[in-house]
């Protein structure tokens, strides 16, 4: 039986300034690269959990669609793009996957693994549509790919790709099969996501991911799913039950994720307040739950789960936090105040929408409580 997100717990939740974070710093107003919006980021790791290094430079991953695109279309045209950061500034790398290689039509949120000794990237994405039939689209499937770096005067780049294939397959018990060419995003049935995570306890690999229950109670059956590494087969995953459900309480616990920190499990999940469903509600946050075994029974963080959340004067500025093995938590910047928004944005389709890599922040963790560092800036 898997651990509950509930109603109860939602009842206790209460915001305080350890949970809020800061509002609209001026690094907030501005995109990255004038030619794309970006969300979504999530690091390349290294084997022991870290952010991989290459020449110096973290390698980071987003979602990317055209700046032209208006926001509530990016969705229907991203592409994963690979980023160098390096003393606070990112280098754009281009679109990771070569035109046309995607088993779908286009590509969703996932992570990713590097090899430093072999080169040998490891890519776990969401396949979203089907490859010859482009447009929108909202079936998700899970995919492995394996790449190899290069490294060449220009810049850092993975080629070589193959071994492609569906890794993990819903199974319509335990969960929903993603199978919707139309929805309401927020509201559709989910499999996406994949979290790479390597336990430290046994060495096996697992992969964490958003999902919907397989046979909920409600349309509210929002799930983290969970994937195990066959031993010895490194494209074969068994299918598990869920680490967490949420049914009755929410649609969408998105970009989940598991991090190892002093002896404890911590599962980490983003969502909308207006997935929830109408019998409690939160705002748009970053989520957790605390556990002393990756199976084991999850109670969420600060008694209701709620980690980190928007300033209430700009309840939408960041979303889609993945929190690092170091403790470092990365967003995107969604929508700002548009009375705090500079002309640099004058051109932006969508009045507030931003599109870039939020400022990094530092969390604490003591047990079953989670907050913002006093100093709330990450180092690098």
């Amino acid at each position: 039986m898997h651990s509950s997100w509930s109603v109860k717990h939602l009842k206790t939740l209460k915001i305080s300034e350890g949970n809020i974070l800061p509002l609209n710093l001026p690094e907030m107003n501005q995109r990255m690269f004038p030619d794309s919006v970006l969300w979504d980021f999530w690091p390349v790791l290294a084997k022991n959990g870290g952010v991989a290094e290459v020449e110096g430079a973290e390698l980071w991953m987003a979602l990317s669609a055209p700046s032209t695109t208006a926001p509530e279309e990016r969705h229907h045209v991203a592409r994963i793009r690979l980023l160098a950061r390096q003393n606070g500034i990112v280098k754009d790398n281009g679109l990771l996957l070569p035109q046309g290689f995607s088993l779908g039509s286009h590509e969703w949120t996932g992570s990713a693994v590097l090899d430093s000794s072999t080169g040998v990237l490891q890519l776990y994405y969401t396949v979203v549509g089907q490859s010859l039939s482009p447009g929108p689209s909202y079936q998700q499937r899970l995919a492995q790919v394996q790449g190899h770096l290069l490294v060449s005067a220009e810049g850092i780049s993975f080629c070589n790709w193959e071994q492609q294939q569906e890794c993990v397959v819903a199974d319509g018990e335990l969960y929903a099969v993603a199978d919707q060419q139309e929805g309401e995003p927020g509201f559709i049935r989910a499999f996406r996501d994949p979290a790479y995570f390597l336990d430290p306890a046994d060495g096996r690999e697992y992969l964490v991911f958003t999902a919907s229950l397989g046979r909920p109670r409600t349309r509210y059956s929002g799930a983290v799913g969970l994937a195990e590494a066959v031993v010895g087969e490194k494209f074969n995953w068994r299918l598990c039950p869920p680490l967490l459900g949420a049914d009755g309480v929410n649609t969408e616990l998105e970009r989940a994720h598991v991090i190892f920190h002093e002896g404890l499990y911590y599962l980490f999940w983003s969502t909308q307040g207006r997935t929830f469903h109408g019998d409690c509600s939160g705002p748009n946050g970053l989520y957790g739950a605390v556990s002393t075994q990756l199976n084991g029974h999850y109670e969420p963080l600060n008694g209701s789960g709620l980690v980190l959340t928007n300033p209430l004067e700009s309840p939408t500025q960041c979303y889609a936090w993945q929190v690092l093995d170091d403790l470092r938590v990365v967003s995107f910047i969604d929508t700002v105040r548009s009375s705090e928004r500079s002309t640099t944005l004058s051109e932006v389709t969508e009045e507030n929408f931003v599109g870039s890599m939020s400022p990094l922040v530092s969390l604490r963790l003591e047990g079953n409580r989670a907050f913002l560092c006093e100093s709330f800036r990450a180092s690098s």
